[in-house]
């Protein structure tokens, strides 16, 4: 089996339909694998979970708190990052509205991602939210693995986890990635992947 970390495209998927990798390791938002097994994607056995946060500048009026509401996060605009994400994968990233009804207001930059050169990356957005201020909903490990000067991130407190699990395309399945869903059934990966970095699988 060969490892290969992706071009930091969120959530990846594209590998998966070209067939030039057989398994994605990625994130699945909303607290389940609804959010990337569409499009004829299996997801394998959950390695680990990380919590919502909002990712913001230091002096942020929400940095200085442990936890924080969607609902309050709502009375921002927050970074938009899923035009090109599917659109499962993208409700669940980012909801078009809190558990309570409120409309969630996003802002996006014409020059970054796909209004430039492509799909929007983790990447990608964090360096919009370092240069036009807006907070942007990602995950608690964010930071935790590689610092950003001038971020901070704040727990949200009533969105689901994000789940790291291994996706394939149905049509592709093989004794060898059954097998491999079979060998890491069990094993948890909490704290220990970079959540920047999507990793595929190819299995010689």
């Amino acid at each position: 089996m060969q490892v290969v970390t992706l071009a930091q495209f969120t959530p990846g998927f594209e590998a998966l339909q070209r067939h030039t990798v057989d398994i994605l390791l990625t994130w699945s938002p909303g607290g389940d694998t609804t959010a990337v097994t569409g499009d004829g994607r299996a997801a394998g056995p959950v390695l680990g979970r990380v919590h919502r946060a909002l990712l913001m500048p230091a002096d942020h009026a929400l940095a200085d708190r442990t936890k924080v509401s969607v609902e309050t996060a709502a009375d921002y605009e927050l970074f938009d990052d899923t035009a090109d994400m599917p659109a499962a994968f993208a409700a669940a990233w980012l909801p078009p509205a809190t558990p309570a009804g409120r409309p969630i207001r996003r802002i996006r930059d014409g020059s970054v991602g796909a209004g430039a050169a492509g799909p929007i990356s983790i990447v990608d957005a964090i360096a919009a939210v370092q240069r036009f201020g807006s907070p942007y909903l990602s995950v608690d490990a964010v930071t935790g693995n590689r610092p950003y000067p001038g971020l901070t991130t704040t727990r949200v407190t009533d969105l689901p986890p994000c789940l790291l699990v291994p996706v394939w395309q149905r049509s592709c399945e093989s004794s060898a990635v059954r097998a491999f869903a079979d060998i890491v059934d069990g094993y948890t990966l909490d704290g220990r992947v970079d959540p920047v970095t999507p990793r595929v699988a190819r299995i010689a």
